[in-house]
């Protein structure tokens, strides 16, 4: 839990969002941040006791001024099983731009440090919530199909709309955002739900699978 003054916490993390994003691929550290935020490094650790934190803190501080809580509940809210998997693609696709680089940060420290290791590892467990609450959904509506359990159903929607998927197939092979989540969401549907569940509003059955 960080401690201090609660404005000057906050400088610091919008220096730390500003560094980290100007330089994707380098090392942030500690005293840059502060001397961006116009504090000391002392008071960058009187707010957080360790880089891994400071990221972690971050990462939330950013899902909770973009709302990702709100957008995921509007997800799970969703009508039927099929308008569920649409919109976690809607929020992954809308969402992940907005934390790349603190994403990729936290990403590229994991064999450096074991607690962003465990940062990480916790990020990645409430993300599996997510997908184990989208495949009850389907199950208790009779639409999962019966080759998945529902553990691995959630696995598997865990893994397609993973951090690194996303980043490979919009970084490296330069997929838009659209492509992205229209791609992700046929996928989902396709694959884990029966064929008469798998439309979302405006198509017809035989429009999808």
């Amino acid at each position: 839990m960080s401690s201090g003054d609660p404005g000057t916490r906050e400088k610091i993390l919008h220096a730390a969002r500003t560094l980290i994003e100007e330089r994707p691929e380098g090392y942030v550290r500690l005293s840059d941040i502060g001397r961006l935020a116009g504090v000391s490094r002392q008071a960058v650790y009187l707010h957080f006791s360790s880089r891994a934190q400071l990221l972690q803190e971050l990462a939330d501080w950013i899902d909770e001024s973009e709302r990702v809580a709100e957008l995921l509940q509007w997800a799970i809210d969703a009508a039927t099983p099929a308008e569920v998997l649409d919109r976690i693609t809607v929020v992954h696709a809308t969402h992940r731009p907005k934390v790349s680089a603190v994403a990729s940060a936290l990403d590229r420290a994991i064999l450096e440090n074991e607690d962003v290791a465990h940062v990480w590892r916790q990020r990645l467990e409430e993300r599996g919530k997510l997908a184990a609450r989208a495949i009850q959904r389907a199950s208790e509506a009779g639409a999962l199909s019966p080759d998945w359990t529902e553990a691995e159903a959630a696995d598997f929607v865990a893994s397609l709309t993973s951090f690194r998927t996303w980043k490979e197939l919009t970084g490296d092979y330069k997929w838009s955002a659209e492509r992205y989540q229209r791609t992700m969401s046929r996928a989902l549907r396709e694959t884990l739900l029966i064929p008469k569940a798998r439309a979302l509003p405006g198509e017809s059955a035989g429009d999808v699978g």
